[in-house]
């Protein structure tokens, strides 16, 4: 058989490309599945925020207080809105691994018809890693992600 003839790729240079595209992925990956529990952490703190500047904006709009209730492991989620007639919004989840870091199950802050909170709140979103990401918000109902 001739050389020329021949095509393709030997056993050796497949097996070495291989080696290189495994090394390649085991650096790369804790690094991908790192930023992906990152992103998680921003992702969730950013919607609560978003959620909190949503039920201030509403209570403005509509001339009701919004309630805001933030659960520790109840009800089958982690947050939710409601006025005096009920529950506005369904309930949101956090994502899994990122939790709250307080005591006690419930907290909620009212925001009134003219924009400012029942209480101040620093709401600190925790991964179970330790990783922390805060949302605050201030008497006169600015939501701030820190």
């Amino acid at each position: 058989m001739s050389k020329q003839g021949s095509r393709g790729f030997t056993l050796i240079e497949v097996a070495v490309v291989m080696v290189i595209l495994g090394i390649i992925l085991a650096m790369g990956l804790p690094s991908f599945l790192n930023y992906r529990r990152d992103h998680e952490l921003k992702s969730a703190s950013q919607n609560l925020a978003g959620q909190l500047r949503s039920a201030r904006a509403t209570a403005m709009v509509t001339g009701r207080i919004q309630r805001f209730h933030l659960y520790d492991n109840f009800g089958g989620y982690d947050y939710h809105i409601h006025d005096n007639n009920g529950p506005l919004k369904s309930g949101w989840n956090l994502p899994q691994g990122v939790g709250y870091s307080w005591g006690s199950s419930l907290v909620a802050v009212d925001f009134k018809p003219d924009g400012r909170a029942s209480s101040s709140l620093d709401v600190v979103l925790v991964r179970d890693d330790g990783v922390r990401d805060t949302v605050s918000v201030d008497l006169s109902g600015m939501v701030v992600l820190h």
